[in-house]
């Protein structure tokens, strides 16, 4: 339950919430002047409504998926992502959109979206709902959601234009991981999965290497979801991509009480590659994985 789910729900006033409230308005408003006032700066995201829908999202998400968030003035939590999310998605050199609605101003919107928590972000590409989460989310796992939409989406959409490269795009000066890189943007996984197991028996400690295998692997993964091919563990890389890492690696830690423990310790294994040995999500799940296998 939200900040603001807990407020509407009734009951005592928490003192230390409404303080917390205040200091997050604070902090997103001085992000946002910051940002007004920086040299160069990006123009403001757009404000959706039900009279630019069709324009903001239907039609800007045939060439790039367009990422909408869905909030409200009452919820601190939906001021934060909204400036955090205007931070990323502005730098990432126009390979995203980003519209935000204040559902109390435009109530139809969440019964368009269908959502029941607030915030809620909802990634949109071909006119299509694609993926969401809802809650706040910290700023690596949001830059990490936003970098796989682009990769696993944007090369099926029909008008889409190649963006230009991002330094996480950037040639690498290595041969082998510019050719992976150029097949997982273009969702040729099997082949990016080869090129960095190449690369990876060159370099087999590279951390950024293995990472980016177990991303190609993930992908590859949810592109067969369904059919003799699906993978029994795909919830977890669906949560993934939606942000909810807690949800993924719980869910693999649950499979260690079944006979396919041995492949969920390993899959466990290769999520945590994705993120950073120091995010408290990694800390607590492998903090469990130990009190599971012994």
């Amino acid at each position: 339950m939200s900040t603001l789910d807990r407020f509407m729900s009734g009951g005592a006033i928490d003192l230390g919430e409404v303080k917390a409230r205040a200091e997050a308005r604070a902090q997103a408003e001085e992000r946002a002047r910051a940002r007004a006032e920086a040299p160069g700066s990006a123009a403001p995201s757009v404000e959706l409504t039900t009279a630019n829908l069709e324009t903001e999202v239907l039609g800007r998400s045939q060439s790039v998926p367009v990422v909408v968030l869905l909030g409200s003035s009452r919820a601190p939590e939906s001021e934060t992502l909204q400036a955090d999310l205007e931070e990323i998605i502005s730098a990432r050199n126009g390979d995203l959109a980003f519209v935000h609605a204040d559902v109390d101003a435009s109530p139809e919107l969440a019964q368009v979206f269908g959502i029941n928590a607030i915030p809620t972000v909802v990634a949109v590409a071909a006119g299509r709902p694609v993926t969401h989460f809802a809650g706040p989310q910290p700023r690596e796992a949001l830059e990490q959601w936003c970098e796989q939409l682009v990769i696993a989406i944007s090369p099926s959409l029909a008008g889409a234009e190649a963006p230009a490269a991002s330094p996480a795009e950037a040639p690498t000066g290595d041969p082998l991981l510019d050719e992976a890189a150029e097949h997982l943007n273009n969702a040729r996984f099997d082949e990016a999965i080869e090129v960095y197991k190449q690369a990876l028996a060159k370099k087999p400690a590279d951390k950024d290497i293995i990472s980016a295998l177990h991303t190609a692997e993930m992908l590859q993964r949810l592109s067969k979801q369904e059919g003799a091919d699906a993978d029994p563990f795909v919830a977890a890389d669906t949560a993934i991509t939606q942000g909810d890492l807690e949800w993924a690696f719980d869910y693999l830690l649950e499979q260690f009480s079944g006979p396919r423990k041995k492949e969920a310790h390993q899959r466990l294994l290769d999520l945590f590659t994705l993120f950073d040995d120091a995010d408290p999500r990694v800390i607590a799940a492998r903090t469990k994985m130990a009190s599971a296998l012994f």
